[in-house]
């Protein structure tokens, strides 16, 4: 199916897409990730400054502990709402939010509780130079606070509403960025004052959910609907903490197996390869509502034109990571002090793991659509136990950068596992041929750009050009198709 001219409307459809409508509401949901992560980097040569390495590496390891326990708060229920939204109306979709809120509130209380008062022995024997009070608890109070945050975000890239969404999320992020401002900088509270400005940010984050939320919400629980909802969720949770481990487990091993300094270093290369699953997501986020509207529709153009939209993704994907893994190392050099560049090395291999984390993003809606939830924690296993046996075998040896390789090699086996469950229960005719020549074109200029590093800038020159090459390399390796650059021709004004 050809794509939607661009003049035509925006808005995805039940038939169709819009080219344009998918670009806009991509670029608003990564907007304010993408825009508080510029923020951040401008402030990373006064963050390096005022946080040692082993700051970095404390604040790492409870970021780290945060995003493992997030998924359990509420029993993951809150990761069904995308699914069950347009299964339900009016009413019906009230009670469904309602059971979902107050469930995660009163549940995901006792168990914070618990961690709080009774964990301290568990996280003594993994968390190495990192004491439980007052970092591992502060880490627990913001899990519970982030699991909360998530929810009006959910209800409102269902909705669509991509401009609230981004609002929403810019004013809490902006919020973050001024209390650490307050807390590390101006109060000198180092990785302790970072934890309470995220504490901070998330608490004013569930005042927010409330104010979100207050058309859909009763103080009630639906027990049959809650039923429904754990069917979904339930089998989901143990990859939902499989996914976070994969992500996050790095830092843990890295934390208890080295020195909190290289744990530091090795989160700042993190926090650079970051930015590709910040743009990449946002992308998702934009897909997911055109899939499962259209999918609850029984259109039988689905699968083609989400083969289209897979290749158009690859092609952001590879943009983005060659961006990453050649510039990011030269804004390491130039805005954090030496003893941070050791991330330089580690930078590309992270960015490697960051992209086949979003190749398993995209395969997630039809696993959804087709309710085959026991299919994540069978992907999500193998891949946490390629990432402990690959995380004991490389850190004693290569240190950061083999917790980097364990990341990568355990995101591919998780990706590729997932990703032929997908095919196998809602089959997309990938246009194979495309992907190929994209993989390939990507890893030659990679290696272009990559053998230029001084001086500072001859190599920054090289590798800009290197990245400009890649989208000509394609157009004439007849990657793209005539639809997809007239909307590029009509920027610039070129003939068809």
């Amino acid at each position: 199916m050809t794509p939607t001219l661009p003049d035509e409307p925006g808005a995805p459809t039940a038939r169709g897409y819009s080219v344009r409508g998918l670009f806009n509401r991509a670029a608003l949901y990564s907007f304010s990730d993408v825009a508080l992560k510029s923020i951040g980097f401008f402030l990373i040569p006064i963050y390096t400054r005022v946080l040692t390495p082993s700051d970095y590496g404390i604040v790492a390891f409870c970021q780290a502990t945060v995003q493992m326990i997030s998924p359990l708060i509420g029993f993951g229920l809150i990761s069904a709402l995308p699914i069950l939204y347009y299964a339900y109306e009016d009413e019906q979709r009230r009670r469904l939010v309602s059971s979902i809120i107050n469930f995660v509130l009163l549940s995901g209380l006792v168990m914070t509780l618990a961690l709080t008062l009774f964990s301290e022995p568990v996280f003594d024997s993994v968390a190495g130079d990192v004491p439980f009070s007052p970092f591992v608890v502060l880490a627990v109070l913001i899990s519970y606070s982030t699991a909360l945050e998530f929810i009006p975000l959910n209800l409102l890239n269902m909705q669509d509403r991509a401009g609230r969404y981004t609002l929403y999320s810019l004013g809490l992020g902006l919020l973050s960025v001024g209390l650490t401002l307050l807390l590390v900088v101006a109060l000198d509270l180092g990785a302790e004052g970072a934890l309470y400005a995220t504490l901070m940010a998330t608490t004013a984050g569930m005042v927010g959910a409330g104010f979100v939320v207050r058309g859909l919400w009763k103080p009630m629980i639906d027990r049959s609907i809650l039923r429904e909802t754990f069917a979904v969720a339930l089998p989901a949770l143990p990859h939902a903490f499989s996914s976070a481990f994969l992500r996050f487990a790095d830092r843990i091993f890295l934390v208890g197996g080295t020195t909190l300094a290289i744990t530091g270093v090795y989160s700042l290369a993190v926090t650079f390869s970051s930015v590709a699953l910040l743009v990449l997501g946002g992308i998702t986020t934009a897909l997911n509502p055109l899939f499962y509207r259209r999918a609850n529709a029984d259109d039988e153009t689905l699968p083609g034109d989400w083969a289209r939209i897979t290749s158009l993704f690859g092609l952001a994907a590879a943009m983005v990571g060659l961006s990453i893994a050649l510039l990011g190392g030269e804004a390491i050099r130039v805005l954090t002090p030496e003893s941070y560049h050791g991330a330089i090395d580690i930078l590309p291999l992270l960015v490697l793991g960051q992209l086949f984390t979003a190749a398993y993003w995209l395969f997630s809606p039809p696993i959804g659509y087709r309710r085959k939830m026991w299919t994540y924690p069978a992907s999500s296993f193998p891949g946490v136990a390629t990432a402990i046996g690959l995380n004991i075998l490389l850190i004693p040896v290569f240190e950061g950068t083999g917790a980097a390789l364990a990341l990568a090699g355990s995101a591919l086996v998780q990706a590729a596992i997932f990703g032929w469950f997908s095919q196998r229960y809602y089959p997309i005719p990938y246009e194979k041929r495309r992907l190929a020549t994209l993989a390939l074109l990507t890893a030659a200029c990679f290696a272009v750009g990559y053998t230029v590093d001084d001086p500072l800038g001859l190599s920054v020159a090289v590798k800009l050009a290197t990245i400009a090459a890649l989208p000509a390399a394609l157009a004439a390796a007849g990657f793209f198709d005539p639809g997809e650059l007239t909307p590029v021709r009509r920027l610039l004004r070129l003939p068809s």
